[in-house]
């Protein structure tokens, strides 16, 4: 099995960091986010905050070889906003969870149980909310440091 490791860092980006960033490499080929899930707890109403967060610093992320899913609940009214949604490819749809403060943890249990049956070659998951600007220099800077297992 894969190590999980759950955090999130509320960082604030610059261009410079991004830049560095994009432009580090490992040797071998291998991007240096290779490995590294980012699981993005979203509401179902923030289509809007989704298609940014695609533009911006998923897309980067993802240039460095991470991986990303949006997880939302299914409980309630999110079929009308799932019908909305622009792209639906990156969205997990949480059945059996509601998006409210007092269910954060189960659905943080059900996309970390999702992650594990569904995403091959992990060795990091980071969960994070989509009002989280994380910062991939930083990222770059951890990783190094953390356990294989």
């Amino acid at each position: 099995g894969a190590l999980m490791i759950l955090f999130s860092l509320a960082c604030s980006a610059t261009r410079v960091g991004w830049s560095e960033a994009l432009q580090a490499e490992r040797g071998g080929g291998t991007l240096p986010l290779e490995g590294v899930f980012f699981a993005v707890m979203s509401n179902p109403f923030n289509i809007r905050g989704r298609e940014s967060i695609r533009r911006t610093w998923i897309r980067r992320i993802a240039a460095l070889g991470a991986q990303y899913k949006f997880f939302i609940g299914n409980e309630g009214l999110v079929e009308r906003f799932f019908e909305q949604e622009s792209d639906v490819s990156d969205i997990v749809r949480l059945y059996g969870n509601w998006d409210n403060s007092s269910h954060q943890t189960f659905k943080t249990q059900a996309a970390a149980h999702w992650v594990l049956k569904n995403v091959e070659r992990m060795r990091y998951m980071v969960k994070i909310n989509e009002d989280v600007l994380p910062v991939a220099e930083n990222f770059l800077k951890i990783l190094p440091n953390l356990p294989e297992r």
